[in-house]
């Protein structure tokens, strides 16, 4: 599949442009052009731009429909995964838009791309002879008829299994998509020495270890503190680990940035559940929030014991210390004030505060019901968190950034 050169001149004239109104104004006038593909390019173009930007500026790159973008990784999400496999041969067994495929080939001899669908074939072969350094093999073929045809085992293989069913609505249980990976799990066990899985940040991870048994690794992959995939990594020599009662996988939340080194934060379930640390009603003069990864995997305790700071409630997540940890991660404040929800207390604190960034952490109110009690709007310099202490005291807390 390849663009025309009068479709490639139509896309450039017009990106960024409301391809409503263009298929309106040029649906009797297409001169050549692909009217229908290049409004889906432009379309895609927009979209992507902050996704895919190496892709977007290629106008030679084709984009698929919309559901394939949906789910395709990010170029940051993408390059975090090529760093955590590499070795000679690899299958990428639910190819889609590609995007994962092309950076974890970076760090293989030879890599396969496996799609059923016959268009996203052809929009990939177009792509990897685009953006791709080595040669990437295309196979049109569904990927539970591939790995069975498969006569060696190979260093890699990776799998997104779609998560929408056959009606089109989402899924996240792993048993509800496609692939079903409760169904080939000990297939792909036979058929690769490594499995790298990529699964939706909705899913319970202590579920999906029920399933994905020989886990050695789980990395929860956020992008500038939104969560947006989990990664389980099961290793071949792990399974003798686990045959003998053996070992736990270790978890790592990382946050990803596109101006900034990433954060990462590594721990393990059982070092979690047996830690002992503070709980304070005692605000002191720094605030912190943990990052998304870090919220989603559950490092609560392991997050207080190893930056040394008092948790001001076990379900409210914010923690507090004297000394400033520059290198927390996650979100950062200075304490300016706080406030009960007295009436007269609380009119007092808000006294001259017509906007803040307000957040509920472990609160009966939400965000929403808050702001319109406080009579504020959103933005401005102040940071407001309304939360229990560590005593069962509702308090609201006036922070700026450091």
């Amino acid at each position: 599949m390849k663009l025309s050169e009068e479709t490639k001149k139509f896309i450039l004239d017009h990106q960024g442009e409301d391809t409503h109104l263009l298929a309106y104004k040029y649906a009797q006038k297409a001169g050549g052009v692909d009217i229908r593909l290049a409004l889906s390019q432009i379309h895609a173009r927009k979209a992507m731009a902050e996704k895919l930007p190496y892709w977007c500026a290629n106008l030679e790159v084709i984009f698929p429909e919309q559901i394939s973008l949906e789910q395709s990784s990010s170029a940051q999400t993408a390059n975090y995964k090529s760093s955590l496999v590499c070795g000679h041969d690899m299958v990428d067994l639910t190819g889609g838009l590609g995007v994962d495929c092309l950076s974890l080939s970076n760090n293989f001899v030879s890599a396969t791309y496996v799609e059923r669908q016959e268009n996203l074939c052809q929009i990939a072969e177009n792509n990897f002879s685009l953006l791709s350094s080595k040669p990437i093999r295309v196979v049109n073929e569904d990927a539970i008829d591939f790995l069975n045809s498969m006569s060696r085992q190979v260093d890699c293989i990776y799998i997104d299994p779609a998560r929408r069913s056959s009606a089109g609505k989402k899924v996240y249980a792993l048993s509800d998509c496609e692939p079903n990976l409760c169904v080939i799990i000990d297939k792909l066990r036979e058929k690769s020495k490594n499995i790298l899985v990529k699964l939706s940040p909705m899913l319970d991870i202590s579920l999906a270890l029920e399933t994905l048994s020989n886990t050695s690794q789980i990395h929860v992959v956020s992008l500038e503190n939104e969560c947006k995939e989990l990664l389980f990594l099961l290793e071949e020599d792990r399974q003798e680990h686990k045959d003998k009662g053996g070992l736990e996988p270790q978890i790592f939340c990382v946050d990803l940035h596109k101006n900034a080194p990433s954060d990462i934060f590594s721990f393990f379930k059982s070092q979690e559940k047996g830690l002992q640390i503070e709980y304070t009603a005692h605000l002191q003069k720094y605030l912190y929030e943990p990052n998304a990864s870090i919220l989603k995997a559950g490092a609560f305790k392991s997050l207080a014991s190893i930056y040394g700071l008092k948790k001001l409630h076990v379900d409210s997540h914010l923690y507090t210390s004297e000394k400033f940890v520059c290198n927390f991660p996650g979100r950062k404040f200075v304490i300016e004030s706080h406030s009960s929800f007295n009436k007269t207390d609380l009119r007092e604190h808000m006294r001259g505060i017509a906007k803040a960034n307000l957040s509920v952490r472990n609160f009966p109110a939400s965000v929403d019901e808050l702001r319109k009690k406080l009579s504020i709007k959103e933005g401005g310099n102040i940071y407001l968190f309304a939360t229990i202490l560590a005593d069962g005291r509702k308090v609201l807390i006036s922070c700026t950034k450091p």
